[in-house]
């Protein structure tokens, strides 16, 4: 019996391995075809929309969006002041935010944003992560981690203030910052 039982692990085992180590050829390029940066790609859990923060010397900068899975890209930056957009998060309502040199919300699918930086010290945004709770926290360059829990209306410091964030994630209780001084 114990020889059956190990011999069935064994064998999940190998084909876990074999699934694991399959080269997938499922990748497809889409049609984005910029020269530039794409910082940050995020899909809207509401409409499966995909909005992409974007840096492009040729083209400005700012949010692009796909409505029928990167078959088509558009440009959806009405409201946006900033240079650059660095980050981008949707909240569980689906609720958008991009960042850069400040932070903007669109309540209508990125057709329209307005500025919600309140609050902010520093207006440089590296980067930004939305947790189960909708609460958003956003990376500064040298400035910190700021929070809201209004969906942007106002910030709160949070700490770190001396390191430059340029990636976070979040756990339902830890949030992580590779920081760099």
């Amino acid at each position: 019996m114990k020889e059956s039982l190990a011999m069935k692990k064994l064998l999940l085992f190998a084909v876990l391995l074999v699934l694991e180590s399959t080269p997938q050829n499922f990748w497809q390029s889409t049609s984005l075809a910029a020269t530039g940066t794409i910082n940050t790609i995020v899909v809207n859990p509401i409409n499966g929309y995909i909005y992409a923060a974007t840096e492009f010397a040729a083209t400005g900068s700012g949010v692009l969006v796909s409505t029928n899975d990167g078959l088509s890209w558009f440009c959806c930056n009405t409201g946006i002041t900033c240079p650059s957009v660095k980050t981008i998060a949707v909240n569980s309502q689906g609720v958008l935010f991009a960042a850069g040199t400040g932070v903007f919300r669109s309540f209508d699918n990125g057709n329209s944003w307005a500025e919600c930086s309140s609050g902010l010290m520093t207006p440089y945004i590296t980067s930004m992560v939305i947790d189960r709770g909708d609460r958003i926290i956003i990376g500064t360059d040298g400035g910190g981690l700021y929070t809201s829990t209004y969906n942007g209306t106002n910030w709160t410091f949070f700490g770190l203030a001396t390191y430059a964030h340029l990636c976070l994630n979040v756990t339902p209780q830890v949030i992580f910052t590779p920081a760099q001084v």
